[in-house]
């Protein structure tokens, strides 16, 4: 809202133009720091049980996106598939660091 339409709208609303503009509120920053902390944090967690690091790629697609006792449920099931992208699920690889 460029400034003379902003005062026109004070002079028609019966206030100031700065009680028009809401100042940057560090509580939103924060807020937003936190949801960028939650989604990095949420890419670290297992997509399957949502609780324990990702440690372990299933083979051949590659995606790392289990832990251990997920990698272990999901080949000894037995024709089980990807979470991530559905290919068929051959192996398992421990991924480090």
């Amino acid at each position: 809202m460029g400034a003379p339409v902003a005062a026109a709208a004070a002079a028609a609303w019966g206030t100031r133009v700065d009680e028009l503009i809401t100042p940057f509120s560090p509580s939103l920053a924060r807020t937003t720091a936190a949801a960028a902390e939650d989604a990095a944090d949420a890419m670290k967690s297992c997509c399957v049980c949502l609780d324990a690091p990702r440690e372990f790629a299933f083979l051949p697609c590659g995606h790392r996106c289990v832990c251990h006792g997920c990698a272990s449920a999901t080949v000894a099931a037995g024709g089980a598939t990807c979470p991530v992208c559905r290919a068929p699920v051959q192996g398992t690889l421990r991924i480090y660091g």
